[in-house]
């Protein structure tokens, strides 16, 4: 679990600081979806009929 969080920890510095050195083309692609999944998510919450749409999805 140690290990897992300090992984963790390093990708996120990586990414925020715009460098993708060290990280496989699989890597790669998995930090684009995740980060497009976060932006899409922050959408759904600033949108005013969340309750709405958050009812859908559950």
């Amino acid at each position: 679990m140690i290990g897992k969080k300090s992984n963790k920890k390093k990708i996120s510095v990586e990414v925020k600081g715009g460098s993708s050195s060290g990280l496989t083309p699989t890597e790669k692609q998995q930090i684009e979806k995740i980060a497009t999944l976060e932006k899409e998510i922050i959408q759904i919450k600033e949108k005013p009929n969340f309750k709405g749409v958050h009812s859908l999805v559950t």
